[in-house]
């Protein structure tokens, strides 16, 4: 079987959804606080300051964990476009495991990272 058509892995489906405990989940208004996804490549705004990226992710109890964690206490009042990429990524992985969501989807969340 060859999957080297132009259009094998670009076509969107007729119909798109994610079911969640038995409800379907149409757009993204429906997975707010439900699933949370890190893509392989950077989604956060460049010129926000990272402090202010936490209020928008996490939840009052959350927010502390994360603003005390000793990865990101020296990045609370830098913006993404400062960081280096493995600052950033670890950054990303960390507001999406602190987000509200009741489950989160990594997407390669290390490749950013070298091996030594």
């Amino acid at each position: 079987m060859n999957f080297t058509s132009n259009n094998f892995w670009n076509d969107k489906g007729e119909t798109q959804y994610i079911k969640f405990n038995n409800t379907i989940l149409k757009d993204q208004s429906d997975r707010k606080n439900r699933i949370a996804y890190l893509p392989q490549h950077s989604f956060l705004p460049k010129n926000i300051k990272i402090k202010n990226l936490i209020k928008l992710f996490c939840n009052k109890e959350n927010r502390a964990k994360i603003s005390q964690s000793k990865l990101v206490l020296s990045f609370l009042n830098e913006t993404p476009n400062t960081l280096s990429g493995g600052e950033l990524r670890i950054i990303e992985v960390l507001l999406i495991i602190y987000s509200k969501a009741e489950f989160i989807l990594l997407d390669e969340p290390f490749t950013v990272f070298r091996q030594k």
